[in-house]
C-alpha cells in the first residue's frame, strides 16, 4: 500500500514532481547501495504496469533532460507493449510518437537512451504489423532519417533498419 501511494505521487500530474523522479531515476541506475536501488525499482515500478501509463511516459521523454528518466520512460513503455499488449491505436501511437521523438531529438540522446527507443519502435512496429498497414510503411519512414541532411539522422535510421532486422527475426518473448 505505501508503495501504490508513493508510486502514485510521482505519476506526472505536474512538471513540480519532475526533478523528484528524476532523483530517482539516477538512484535506480547509479545507486551503490542495493538496497536504494530496490526502493526507486519498486517506486517507479508503477510505470511499467500498465498502458494506462504510456501518457506519463511520453510526459517525461517530452519534459525530462536527465537521460536516466528517459531511459526509464523508455523501457517503461517497451515492457508495457511487451508484458501487456496494447490496442491498435496505442501501438500506432506509441510508434509514431518514437519517430518523431527520434527525428527531433534523437540525436541529442545519449547512446543508451536512443538504443532503448529504437528497440521500442522496432516491438510497436512487429506487434501492430498485422493490426495496422501503417507499421507496413516504417521503412519508408525511416528512409527519411537517410534522407536529411545530418549524419546522427543518418546513422538513426541505419540504426533503426538494423533493429527492425533483428526484430523481426526474434519470436516474441513470452
Amino acid at each position: 500500500r505505501e508503495r501504490e501511494r508513493e508510486s502514485k505521487g510521482f505519476l506526472m500530474d505536474s512538471i513540480e514532481q519532475l526533478p523528484q523522479l528524476e532523483a530517482l531515476c539516477e538512484r535506480l541506475y547509479n545507486a551503490q547501495d542495493p538496497s536504494e536501488r530496490k526502493h526507486a525499482e519498486n517506486v517507479l515500478l508503477v510505470f511499467s504496469s500498465s498502458s494506462e501509463y504510456a501518457p506519463q511516459c511520453k510526459a517525461i521523454l517530452d519534459n525530462s533532460s536527465s537521460p536516466y528518466a528517459q531511459m526509464l520512460a523508455s523501457s517503461s513503455m517497451l515492457k508495457i507493449v511487451t508484458d501487456h499488449g496494447g490496442s491498435k491505436a496505442l501501438l500506432l501511437d506509441i510508434r509514431n510518437y518514437v519517430l518523431s521523438y527520434l527525428a527531433n531529438r534523437g540525436p541529442n540522446c545519449q547512446v543508451f537512451v536512443i538504443t532503448s527507443l529504437i528497440q521500442l519502435l522496432a516491438r510497436t512496429t512487429k506487434l501492430g504489423w498485422f493490426e495496422d498497414d501503417q507499421h507496413r510503411g516504417i521503412v519508408d519512414d525511416t528512409k527519411k532519417f537517410l534522407g536529411m541532411n545530418s549524419l546522427d539522422h543518418y546513422l538513426l535510421g541505419l540504426r533503426i533498419l538494423n533493429q527492425l532486422v533483428a526484430e523481426m527475426n526474434q519470436p516474441l518473448p513470452g
